[in-house]
């Protein structure tokens, strides 16, 4: 009987350490990607962009429309760079790791151009999906924005 109290409360102790280590790699690892999303958007990679997603990814943009297959997530932002986003900005609000899917509400900012030629910030709320992939690293599933 000790030996099993022994072994569960290594296996707690255990369990404990290193949960919060997963969910800090998960949060630097889902942090660096909100880096790389702002980086390819504000530089007008749309390949680099649509490369940020998982292949089954699906975009929900406040257009209305449901964007699921990656040459449509690619050509919703390549047209939303030449229409003149740029300057994009996130900030996490809160994120919930459960396994390999975390839940990120984040804050979005942006500057787009207008019709008129000026400039206009813009901005809103964005819930991301992430997925974890087999090498480690975490990418949108599902995002949504208004």
């Amino acid at each position: 009987m000790r030996t099993a109290n022994w072994i569960y409360t290594l296996t707690l102790l255990t369990s404990l350490i290193s949960a919060p280590a997963m969910a800090t790699d998960a949060d630097t690892a889902i942090k660096a990607s909100n880096l790389s999303f702002e980086y390819a958007i504000n530089t007008g990679n749309a390949d680099a962009l649509s490369g940020l997603y998982t292949a089954d990814a699906v975009l929900l943009p406040p257009t209305d429309e449901t964007l699921a297959k990656p040459a449509a997530i690619r050509q919703f932002w390549q047209k939303a760079m030449e229409d003149g986003m740029r300057n994009v900005k996130l900030a996490n609000f809160d994120l919930r790791i459960e396994g390999d899917t975390a839940y990120q509400a984040a804050i979005w900012s942006a500057e787009t151009i207008a019709s008129n030629g000026e400039t206009l910030l813009i901005g809103g709320n964005m819930l991301n999906i992430f997925s974890r992939q087999a090498d480690g690293s975490w990418k949108p599933r599902m995002q949504s924005w208004n």
